[in-house]
């Protein structure tokens, strides 16, 4: 399966877009968890990256979680 354009244009408008590591809730061992780019979950304190490396993760996990959906 894969999202059309339009459907990823949405996710990502949702999302929204933040190239710097930002504070995402706590873990169950009340650590706290980190995200970047369009909600990439495990990313570390004061970690950056490029407009090109949020959409790579960004697609790598929308095509994972679609693959978790169709298992």
């Amino acid at each position: 399966m894969k999202a059309s354009d339009s459907g990823l244009g949405l996710i990502r408008s949702q999302e929204g877009l933040r190239l710097e590591a930002y504070p995402d809730g706590k873990t169950p061992d009340g650590a706290q968890r980190y995200s970047i780019g369009y909600g990439h979950s495990g990313a570390h304190l004061g970690q950056r990256i490029s407009m090109v490396e949020a959409e790579r993760l960004f697609r790598e996990d929308v095509q994972s979680f679609l693959y978790r959906r169709l298992c």
